[in-house]
C-alpha cells in the first residue's frame, strides 16, 4: 500500500522571477544569449549566401566578408583578400 501526502498551502508560493534581485541577475544574461543567437543566425546566413555566390564565381561580396572576418577574429584569411 502506498501512502499519499497531500499538502494544502494557504499562500501560493512566489515565483523566483517575481523577485527583482533575481531579475537583475537573469535578464542581462538572457538578453545576451538572445543577441548572440540572432547574430549567429545572421552571420550564418551571410556566410551561406557568400559561399553560394563564390561557387557561381561572383566575388562582389568578398571585401565585406573579409571585413567581417577581420572584425570578428582577425583570421589569416583576410590577408588573401
Amino acid at each position: 500500500m502506498t501512502a499519499m501526502i497531500v499538502c494544502f498551502d494557504r499562500d501560493p508560493e512566489s515565483q523566483i522571477i517575481d523577485y527583482q534581485t533575481q531579475q537583475y541577475k537573469l535578464f542581462p544574461t538572457l538578453a545576451s544569449a538572445y543577441a548572440i543567437w540572432f547574430a549567429g543566425q545572421k552571420l550564418q546566413k551571410e556566410y551561406s549566401d557568400f559561399r553560394d555566390e563564390l561557387d557561381k564565381g561572383v566575388t562582389t561580396s568578398l571585401p565585406e566578408v573579409c571585413l567581417l572576418d577581420l572584425l570578428n577574429c582577425g583570421n589569416i584569411f583576410c590577408i588573401i583578400c
